[in-house]
């Protein structure tokens, strides 16, 4: 199981695959198909593939973005399933750790990221807690 897997394929969504695309991340990239417009263009632009379902998402992907709206984490994130194996990078705000922990039991390492509409635009930095050098690649 590799490459990266987006929960909610919003607008965070996209500006955060624009970014790792531009910034030379060549590895698969797993789309929800929850925004089909959305999904649709990000394959189109970025060689992403529209998972059929979140479920299917998990199956194919071993880190996974969660970036559906706080007010729909636990209706979405209840209905998965999470193993060890998959490493999980929250952008979703206002959601602490431990909260995120209970919604994805089973997963392994639980990171959060700071969500920024200008990564899409501009190369930089995006804060990650707790650090993960394997991450950062």
């Amino acid at each position: 199981m590799t490459g990266l897997g987006v929960i909610g394929t919003g607008h965070f969504a996209s500006y955060f695959v624009a970014a790792l695309r531009r910034g030379g991340y060549e590895g698969d990239i797993f789309l929800s198909p929850r925004n089909a417009g959305i999904a649709a263009r990000l394959k189109h632009d970025f060689q992403c593939h529209v998972a059929n379902s979140n479920t299917d998402v998990l199956e194919h992907a071993g880190v996974i973005l969660l970036s559906v709206r706080p007010q729909h984490a636990a209706e979405t994130l209840q209905l998965l399933r999470f193993g060890r194996e998959h490493n999980v990078i929250s952008a979703m705000a206002g959601i602490p750790v431990e909260r995120i922990r209970e919604l994805v039991p089973g997963a392994g390492a639980i990171h959060r990221i700071m969500p920024s509409s200008f990564i899409e635009a501009v190369p930089g930095p995006i804060p990650l807690y707790p650090a993960a050098p394997a991450l950062m690649s």
